[in-house]
């Protein structure tokens, strides 16, 4: 499946920065916001924002390595998991998640971490999808590329750019991107 390098530190930033411009900064919503912004940038950019893995659960994509974070971030074992997988950068030192699934930001987010095509894409997902419900956010995203995921499976990140609307030529580039950016040099 071909898919992007996940980028660690923008990802803090971009989960900082939608924790703080929500008002119920929940696992559903923080990761449909995200998957639209993803989503989109990808169609009209030809890359995604923070580069995780989508999995086509139940209540629609949800990204991988955030959600494993996070949830060992509620389950008390974060810091312990991420000094050793992560060279001490550890998702605890900035996020703290609640019983109920709330995220906390424990510090502001670095928008300059963002280019400004970023910046406009996840304050259109936030502007669009904040005051969703539940179930509208879970619909919402029951798109193309979730439809053609096995449940539980990996989403193909071509489908994920097919369904934000991007173009053939887009696809083709975004593919010859991953492929390149996948290369090992030996």
């Amino acid at each position: 499946m071909q898919q992007f390098k996940f980028d660690r530190e923008k990802c803090t930033s971009v989960l900082l920065y939608i924790t703080k411009n929500l008002e119920k900064a929940d696992f559903l919503r923080v990761f449909k916001v995200l998957y639209f912004a993803e989503k989109e940038h990808l169609a009209r950019f030809g890359r995604p924002i923070v580069g995780d893995s989508y999995i086509a659960m139940k209540h629609g994509p949800v990204p991988s390595t955030i959600y494993a974070e996070l949830g060992n971030i509620r389950s008390g074992i974060g810091k312990i998991i991420d000094g050793v997988v992560n060279n001490n950068i550890s998702f605890s030192d900035y996020f703290e998640v609640k019983p109920d699934n709330i995220i906390i930001a424990k510090v502001e987010p670095d928008v300059e971490d963002f280019s400004a095509s970023e910046q406009e894409c996840l304050d259109k997902s936030l502007n669009e999808n904040k005051d969703l419900s539940f179930n509208e956010l879970s619909e919402k995203s029951h798109d193309l590329a979730w439809n053609r995921a096995n449940m539980n499976d990996e989403m193909d990140i071509l489908d994920i750019a097919e369904s934000g609307g991007a173009s053939k030529e887009m696809l083709q580039y975004i593919s010859v991107l991953v492929e390149n950016e996948n290369l090992s040099f030996v």
